[in-house]
């Protein structure tokens, strides 16, 4: 996006939201000399009602001061693939690759413990009920939000119930903004503790034997509990990041 005489005011990828379809200008990047309250005044002309991503803190706080609400603060994570972490499970806990056909079957069961996962309060809740969670995962499967399924993706189960899965997506681009993609992790909580750990693992080893260059996923800036089991699995934190919902006009 320039401005009349052809300066450059900002960069950005356009997208949708995964789960809304709502209008995104990602991966925002402002050049230094492009005046902050230009580049808001232009953006929020430009995509009213849209969602908007940026690691420029100083437009974060011009839009933020211009009405837009922050959506997510977030942090990208990725891993290179190298120093794996060891494959340790809990005890009666078994991990196998998900296929697409399995996640069709099982998406009704993985919807109610996804429910479970992301209860109110949790820093990112459920956005849904069981059964369209269920929906949201089959829609993963088919490979309708952010890229084809992989099969790097997987399924745990503890004392033979479904305890929770690990789904690995293959975003268009590069790492570490996309590639091979965790889109979600999570484990019922009634499960032995680790089995979120596990899962991760055994997809990152999965991803290593299948020569991939890294894997990468989100994480919000509040989730200070996943945010530590990601560091101490390898991933290396490579962005900060906050997301706003601009207003409408």
């Amino acid at each position: 996006m320039s401005d009349d005489s052809g300066r450059l005011l900002f960069a950005f990828t356009i997208t949708e939201s995964a789960r809304t379809g709502q209008p995104w200008a990602d991966q925002v990047w402002r050049p230094s000399d492009a005046p902050v309250a230009v580049v808001c005044e232009t953006a929020l002309a430009a995509f009213p009602g849209w969602r908007l991503s940026t690691a420029d803190t100083g437009l974060v706080a011009g839009l933020t001061a211009s009405g837009a609400t922050e959506r997510r603060h977030a942090h990208t994570m990725t891993h290179p693939l190298s120093d794996l972490p060891g494959l340790r499970r809990p005890d009666g806990v078994g991990i196998e690759q998900l296929t697409r056909a399995t996640l069709a079957d099982i998406a009704a069961d993985l919807g109610a413990i996804y429910l479970a996962a992301y209860p109110p309060g949790h820093p990112d809740p459920a956005d849904g009920d069981a059964a369209a969670l269920a929906a949201q995962l089959r829609a993963i499967g088919r490979g309708d939000l952010l890229g084809p399924f992989m099969d790097v993706s997987q399924v745990a189960w503890a004392h033979g119930a479904l305890a929770g899965a690990c789904l690995v997506v293959d975003r268009t681009g590069r790492p570490p903004n996309a590639g091979p993609w965790v889109i979600d992790v999570f484990r019922d909580p009634g499960a032995p503790a680790g089995v979120g750990s596990a899962l991760m693992a055994a997809a990152l080893h999965t991803a290593a034997a299948q020569a991939m260059p890294a894997i990468s996923l989100t994480v919000s800036h509040g989730n200070l509990r996943a945010r530590g089991v990601y560091e101490r699995l390898g991933f290396l934190d490579v962005l900060e990041e906050w997301t706003l919902v601009l207003p409408q006009p």
